[in-house]
């Protein structure tokens, strides 16, 4: 059995392999890289259990295991009143290649792709990577707002599509049903393709998630969602996502285009999603309570260190901390220097200097090593107060 999460310690972090705790100095405490660690749901550790003693580890389904789709088409009427067919949905190996293959499919080298700013790298690189040209719009202030006035700004004849990312990454933001009104009504009148990242859909703390494609049926056929499970359910390692688009022509268009780039998940991926999403909302719920007493900890954190500050996130489990007060250009190299604390660096998200000054924090963590983290994170900052 998993442990409990708050007795989950730094010890039992150092002993995992992964991208976030094998890559630091044995002293330091990351809360970095974006998947929580948090031990997985029962239900979908049996499932994987189950699945590798059957000793099946073929090829995967490239169309999905049976009743998959079914069950993610199920799940999005349910929870956020959007119905959709199955064969709308296109299993992926990932969704970072599925925002690589989004980019591709709807625009052509040296077309413009919108993105609102600040927002995670890889939106950047689907963009620069394939070809195309950024064209980064700030989100407004104060609040990280959707703001139509800016888009019109940024927007060109050249500009052909729309990246979007709600929840978003990092700033915590979950759009309301105005924000998303604004971005559907612009990307109609402007015929953009919209490309929506909804990866943290089920990670909602505060508000309700509206997927963009529910807008209008007319919409539906200019956008290709991104969702999947990796996330909620923190299985990040096994990749998995779904593209889903209404419009036939460029479902077919981004399946042949998928080959060799965006492949379909792995059968143990697939077996964990439909574990996931069939038995472990139980989980999910104890998680997002998890969260939300997490963030409310961050928050007594900020509000006594003076010169940090922050807007509490609306969703995901990232926390967008504000250290300009502090003169910092760079606080997560400051923190990680002065405390070993090892943070996201803003600037990684910005092409306009919007993340200068911030760092990304992850608190997807058990208590203790949150608490661990935040004594460190004022250390440094009394530190730094001191210095300027």
């Amino acid at each position: 059995m998993p442990k409990p999460f708050n007795q989950l310690v730094v010890a039992d972090m150092r002993k995992v392999y992964s991208d976030k705790w094998c890559v630091v100095e044995k002293d330091e405490l990351p809360l970095s890289v974006a998947d929580m660690d948090l031990p997985i749901a029962s239900e979908i550790s049996t499932a994987l259990i189950k699945h590798v003693r059957d000793g099946t580890l073929m090829y995967s389904a490239k169309q999905g295991i049976p009743g998959l789709k079914e069950v993610v088409a199920n799940r999005l009427a349910v929870r956020y009143g959007w119905a959709i067919e199955a064969e709308q949905i296109q299993p992926l190996s990932a969704t970072v290649p599925g925002l690589f293959l989004s980019v591709s499919s709807v625009t052509k080298p040296g077309e413009g792709v919108m993105v609102q700013t600040p927002v995670y790298t890889p939106f950047f690189e689907a963009i620069e990577y394939t070809g195309r040209r950024i064209v980064p719009v700030p989100l407004s202030q104060p609040g990280y707002r959707v703001n139509r006035e800016a888009l019109e700004e940024g927007w060109t004849p050249e500009v052909k599509a729309l990246l979007v990312c709600n929840p978003h990454n990092p700033v915590g933001r979950v759009f309301t049903e105005s924000e998303i009104e604004t971005l559907a009504n612009f990307a109609l009148e402007k015929k953009l393709w919209i490309i929506s990242d909804e990866l943290h859909a089920d990670l909602v703390l505060d508000g309700e998630h509206r997927p963009l494609a529910n807008v209008s049926s007319e919409l539906a056929q200019k956008t290709v969602t991104l969702y999947g499970p990796t996330k909620a359910f923190n299985f990040a390692g096994l990749k998995i996502s779904f593209a889903i688009t209404a419009n036939r022509k460029l479902s077919e268009k981004m399946k042949l285009r998928a080959r060799g780039s965006a492949e379909a998940p792995n059968t143990l991926a697939q077996t964990a999603a439909l574990a996931a999403y069939t038995k472990a909302d139980p989980w999910l719920i104890n998680t997002l309570n998890y969260l939300r007493k997490n963030r409310k900890r961050i928050g007594e954190i900020v509000a006594e260190t003076p010169d940090l500050e922050w807007i509490p996130p609306e969703g995901t489990f990232l926390a967008w901390l504000d250290f300009r007060k502090l003169g910092l250009d760079d606080p997560a190299q400051n923190l990680q220097e002065l405390a070993g604390l090892v943070l996201e660096r803003g600037s990684r998200f910005g092409k306009l200097g919007e993340g200068r000054g911030f760092a990304r924090l992850n608190f997807g963590t058990s208590q203790p090593i949150l608490d661990a983290a935040l004594d460190r994170l004022q250390d440094a900052t009394a530190i730094i107060r001191k210095q300027v």
